[in-house]
């Protein structure tokens, strides 16, 4: 009797350390489901960021709506017409685009100079904040409107600017009327970081 006693106690202590190895086991799978449950759930949300940024579509084509457009000695050439403004980040006051999200841009513009004759030229850039991107020279001294087109694919910052400049130390004025746009300014989002 005492050994069968025993032998009961025995097989109880076995079942209760395995009960409680069966516990810690679960315990710690359960600590490792909750880990994995909160790395998913991180990952679903940066996957839906990166979604995000990749469906992400900026672009602008600005152009004046005056005839002639003036920019003053090394000042901004301001287009306030933008027959397309998708992300609304081409600011139409002051001429300037503001990168909403980093990335691969493309941005072109195109100045003609609006009076015609001896020494007429207007000169035209494209800045990301003060560095210059791209330059052109519209050349109207043989009695025609030349026309200068520069373009460039550059690398921009979310929040950086973006703009076309008279790099010019005089006033110019640029050809242009909002029926028929000759000096523009236009940019596109090619890829989001």
């Amino acid at each position: 009797m005492k050994s069968s006693v025993i032998s009961s106690l025995v097989c109880v202590l076995l079942i209760q350390g395995r009960v409680m190895a069966d516990e810690d086991a679960w315990m710690t799978l359960s600590q490792q489901f909750a880990t994995m449950n909160a790395e998913i759930q991180a990952l679903k949300a940066w996957t839906s960021q990166l979604t995000a940024i990749l469906n992400k579509t900026v672009a602008f084509h600005a152009w004046g709506s005056t005839n002639p457009v003036q920019a003053t000695a090394l000042g901004n050439i301001i287009l306030n017409h933008a027959a397309t403004n998708i992300g609304n980040a081409f600011d139409t006051l002051t001429g300037v685009f503001s990168a909403p999200v980093s990335g691969l841009y493309d941005f072109q513009a195109s100045v003609v100079s609006y009076d015609r004759g001896a020494n007429k030229y207007v000169h035209g850039a494209i800045y990301v904040d003060d560095a210059i991107q791209a330059i052109g020279i519209s050349d109207n001294r043989h009695g025609y409107y030349g026309q200068a087109t520069f373009k460039t694919v550059v690398h921009v910052k979310a929040g950086q600017k973006v703009y076309v400049k008279n790099t010019d130390n005089k006033v110019s004025q640029y050809y242009d009327s909002l029926g028929s746009p000759h000096t523009t300014f236009s940019g596109f989002l090619i890829r989001a970081d």
